[in-house]
């Protein structure tokens, strides 16, 4: 499992990590925050 995973499985729980893996997801707006979290979403 890569280190990020690893990280996000203490936060989230198996079932979350689950449950953001089958998830779709918008990005509404790519200001400065949006253009950060669209790149992580999708190398997620």
């Amino acid at each position: 499992m890569a280190e990020w995973t690893e990280r996000a499985e203490l936060l989230f729980k198996k079932e979350g990590l689950e449950r953001l893996k089958n998830a779709h997801v918008l990005v509404v707006g790519m200001g400065g925050v949006g253009s950060f979290a669209a790149e992580f979403i999708a190398r997620a």
